[in-house]
């Protein structure tokens, strides 16, 4: 690295963690400011558990637009977003019964109508090794049964076997040679790198950016003692408006329900559509072979 390039490196480090920092107050601000943690306060126990619940989906959509920042921030890296790939029942059926060697110069067409979609959290290109990366971002993988997380990675080789056809197609011509699936794991506690489930310690080989997991960490930590001191803004406010303050009364009352902060991926009905072998037709150019398969991550971190 040169002079130049560490210059570089510690100007936009001081940009992204003030990014980080206003990602960080924005989720505070719209989601746990102290008037709405107050409310659900008083609300009761179904007060309490929307509250609970609040609280950990703003901490994984916060770790997502984190790490979404960080990799932005590596100018080798395409970063995509928001992508609905679709999830063939023949492409799924194939990675059901191979392995991912054999998946080698398949390509199928990304325009064919399923009923099945999938949406990563991100897709990185890696511009100089043209390698495709389908993240799946996890806060944590402790309640998951291992046949769960089987059929998440199946689901994601399946859709990998129509990025490279999506990218050449819909975005300027991307072209890649591999396509590898991550389900990145941010609590550290259950890793697999066989299943291509991955530590967050990984972070910063996953997205070319030194320190990146020690970036996440700290947005974490931040994010935690904000909504702590909220937290507690709220109790105090609740003290001080209350009729039962100082009576040594319960001070939440009530229950109010909340909605329901799950999400459920659509998909549509059709049909499937003709396996193309070496991309030649479907990616419209010269004929090559592209790799499918698990990420391997680099050496645990001692």
């Amino acid at each position: 690295m040169t002079n130049n390039e560490t210059a570089c490196r510690i100007a936009v480090d001081a940009a992204l963690r003030e990014r980080l920092n206003r990602l960080v107050r924005k989720e505070i601000d719209r989601t746990l400011p102290v008037a709405t943690i107050a409310k659900l306060l008083e609300g009761g126990f179904a007060g309490i558990s929307s509250l609970a619940n609040m609280e950990k989906a703003t901490d994984g959509r916060l770790l997502e637009k984190a790490i979404v920042a960080i990799a932005e921030s590596n100018p080798n890296l395409v970063v995509l977003t928001q992508l609905k790939l679709p999830v063939r029942e023949d492409a799924l059926e194939l990675v059901d019964k191979n392995s991912e060697a054999l998946l080698r110069g398949l390509s199928f067409d990304a325009n064919a109508r399923t009923r099945r979609s999938y949406a990563p959290d991100l897709v990185l290109i890696d511009r100089s090794t043209r390698i495709a990366c389908i993240v799946d971002i996890k806060r944590s993988l402790a309640s998951y049964e291992s046949v769960r997380i089987t059929e998440l990675r199946h689901r994601m080789l399946a859709a990998a076997l129509v990025l490279p056809d999506l990218l050449w197609k819909e975005h300027r011509r991307i072209a890649v040679d591999e396509v590898h699936v991550v389900i990145l794991e941010a609590s550290g506690k259950r890793t697999d790198p066989q299943a291509g489930v991955w530590n967050i310690t990984h972070l910063d080989h996953l997205l070319g950016v030194a320190g990146a997991a020690q970036l996440v960490q700290q947005v974490q930590s931040d994010f935690a003692a904000l909504a702590e001191a909220n937290l507690l803004g709220a109790l105090q406010l609740i003290r001080q408006t209350s009729p039962a303050a100082g009576s040594g009364e319960c001070l939440i009352t009530g229950a109010d329900s909340s909605d329901d902060l799950t999400g459920i991926d659509e998909a549509e009905d059709g049909s499937s559509h003709k396996i193309q072998r070496d991309g030649a037709n479907s990616l419209g150019h010269r004929k090559r072979l592209i790799r499918f398969g698990i990420a391997t991550p680099p050496d645990p971190v001692h």
